[in-house]
């Protein structure tokens, strides 16, 4: 569970807590009551006590249930969002890469996308190296764009060469990325996504996520 949502949820009162006001002031008034004879005050008394236990009781209900409501709205809008990357029909050597924000929030991310090729880090530029910040307003897109032949020279390499050297013991290891993205919102919470690991198939020319988990799941 979210901190900020344990704190709100701290603050509501304890029934026990409700329970032993309300003793306290029945004890109270009983013993008042005891230690004099029945009169219009003490029976103006006992109605006093029972609206003061009714408000108290409503007022911790009211107080509960709205602290509640703001912790799963919290819960359920925090940097809520998600990322996609797509293969250019026109132009198969450039990528897509977009951010949408589903929340009602503005939301900033980083992304660190840990290209290699085969096995040596390459670095394409700060929008995808976790250096530069993405803003993305709430119920929109924030999208950018590599090249594939870009990030290839860095290694003196091309498409073309990648395509001929490629066979099915090298194709998951030719160009990779380890996938992280961090994201925060106006109020400063902060959610990281589990780094994920592609490969780009240069037969396919699309990147291919590498399910790095396997759950043991049984009915």
């Amino acid at each position: 569970m979210d901190n900020n949502v344990k704190k709100e949820n701290s603050k509501v009162l304890s029934p026990w807590f409700i329970l032993i006001i309300c003793l306290i002031v029945i004890s109270v008034v009983i013993t008042i009551i005891l230690s004099s004879e029945w009169n219009t005050q003490n029976a103006m008394l006992v109605v006093i006590t029972l609206t003061l236990i009714t408000l108290i009781i409503y007022t911790s209900a009211t107080h509960s249930i709205a602290l509640i409501d703001k912790s799963r709205w919290e819960l359920e809008n925090k940097c809520k969002a998600f990322y996609y990357m797509k293969t250019v029909k026109e132009n198969k050597d450039s990528i897509l890469f977009g951010i949408k924000n589903e929340s009602i929030l503005v939301m900033c991310a980083k992304v660190n996308c840990n290209f290699n090729i085969y096995g040596e880090e390459v670095e394409y530029s700060d929008d995808y190296n976790g250096r530069n910040t993405w803003y993305i307003f709430p119920h929109q897109i924030s999208q950018g764009h590599f090249e594939i032949s870009k990030l290839l020279s860095k290694k003196s390499k091309t498409v073309p060469n990648m395509i001929e050297e490629r066979d099915d013991t090298n194709r998951e290891k030719q160009l990779t990325m380890e996938l992280e993205i961090k994201f925060r919102d106006e109020y400063k919470r902060e959610r990281k996504l589990p780094s994920r690991i592609h490969f780009f198939d240069f037969k396919r020319m699309c990147w291919i996520p590498i399910i790095a988990w396997k759950d043991e799941w049984e009915e």
